[in-house]
C-alpha cells in the first residue's frame, strides 16, 4: 500500500478525542478490523454461547458452584461462566495488539492491510499472553468473586470491584499499544504502561471509565436488539428468545473489542504527544536523521 504521510493531531480533550477517532478509524478499516477481530474472538463467542446456554438451562439463583452453594448445578456449568469472563478478557488483549498494529501504522503512513496484521499478532500472542497474565491476574479472583452470589448481591459486589478493576486496567491500559508501537516486550511493556499512565493519570483513568461506559452501552443496545424487535412486532423468538439474545450479545462483542482497543491505541498516541511531544521528537529525526514512531 501507499506511504501517505504521518496523520498525529493534538487535543485538549484527550479522552473524547481517542474514542471518537477510535471510531472513525473503525468506519475507515472496518472490513479489515471486523474479520481480524472475529478471527481471534471466535473461540472466546463459542465459549460464550456455551455458557448462555447452560446458565439458561441452569435456571439456579447463583453462579458459581463453589460458592454459591447446593441449589447450583453441574460445576462445568460453572466452570464455563468463570472461563468465558477469563478468556474475554484475554482476547481482548488479543484484539488490542492487532488493532494495535492497524491504526500505529495507519498514522504513521505506512497502512498494514488484513492479514500482514493478523499474522504480526499472532506472533506476539505469548508476549500478550505473558503481559496480560501479570497486569490482569486479579481478573479471575475479582470475577469470581463479583459473581458467586446470589441474585441480589452481584450489584452491591460489582460496586466495590468495578472502581478497584478500572484503577488497575488503567495502571496496564498502555501495555499492549507499547509493545506494538516501541517492539518492547511484555515486561518493559507494563512499566512503560505504568510510567505512561502517572503523566496523564486523571486523562488515563478517566478513558478507562469512558471506554467502559461506552461499550457497555453500545454491547447492551446490541445485545437487547431481538427483544425490542419482538416488543416493535416485528418478530417473535417465542422460547429461543434467549438464543437470540445470545448471538446479537456476540454480535456486540465483535464490534465492542475493536472499538475500545482502536480507542485505547489512540489514547497511548495522545498521551504520548502530551506528555513527551512525540510529533516534534518525530520531526527532528525526520529533519536530521532516523525516524522511529517508538
Amino acid at each position: 500500500m501507499a506511504r501517505r504521510p504521518i496523520q498525529l493531531r493534538r487535543s485538549r480533550n484527550h479522552v473524547l478525542s481517542a474514542l471518537d477517532d477510535g471510531g472513525k478509524m473503525l468506519q475507515r478499516r472496518g472490513r479489515d478490523l471486523l474479520v481480524g477481530s472475529s478471527l481471534l474472538l471466535l473461540p472466546v463467542v463459542a465459549l460464550n454461547l456455551w455458557a448462555t446456554t447452560a446458565a439458561f438451562d441452569r435456571g439456579g439463583s447463583t453462579t458459581l458452584t463453589a460458592f454459591g452453594g447446593d441449589d447450583v448445578g453441574t460445576g462445568i456449568d460453572d466452570v464455563a461462566a468463570i472461563l468465558a469472563v477469563v478468556c474475554a478478557s484475554f482476547a481482548a488483549a488479543a484484539v488490542g495488539c492487532f488493532a494495535s498494529a492497524v491504526l500505529i501504522s495507519e498514522r504513521f503512513g505506512a497502512p498494514v492491510g488484513l492479514w500482514p496484521a493478523f499474522r504480526s499478532t499472532v506472533r506476539r500472542v505469548p508476549a500478550v499472553l505473558v503481559a496480560w497474565a501479570i497486569g490482569h491476574c486479579w481478573v479471575p479472583f475479582f470475577a469470581t468473586w463479583a459473581l458467586a452470589s446470589r441474585s441480589d448481591d452481584v450489584v452491591g459486589r460489582l460496586v466495590v470491584v468495578l472502581p478497584i478493576g478500572a484503577l488497575l486496567s488503567a495502571a496496564t491500559l498502555y501495555a499492549i499499544p507499547v509493545m506494538v508501537a516501541e517492539r518492547a516486550g511484555p515486561l518493559r511493556a507494563l512499566k512503560r504502561s505504568w510510567r505512561l499512565a502517572r503523566t496523564r493519570s486523571w486523562a488515563t483513568f478517566g478513558f478507562v471509565l469512558a471506554s467502559a461506559l461506552l461499550g457497555s452501552l453500545l454491547f447492551a443496545g446490541i445485545t437487547f436488539l431481538p427483544v425490542l424487535a419482538e416488543s416493535g412486532g416485528f418478530i417473535t423468538f417465542g422460547s429461543y428468545t434467549w438464543l437470540a439474545q445470545g448471538i446479537t450479545g456476540q454480535l456486540g462483542v465483535i464490534v465492542v473489542v475493536p472499538l475500545v482497543a482502536l480507542s485505547t491505541a489512540e489514547m497511548y498516541l495522545a498521551v504520548r504527544l502530551d506528555a513527551e511531544g512525540m510529533d516534534i521528537a518525530l520531526d527532528a529525526d525526520a529533519a536530521f536523521g532516523q525516524r522511529d514512531p517508538a
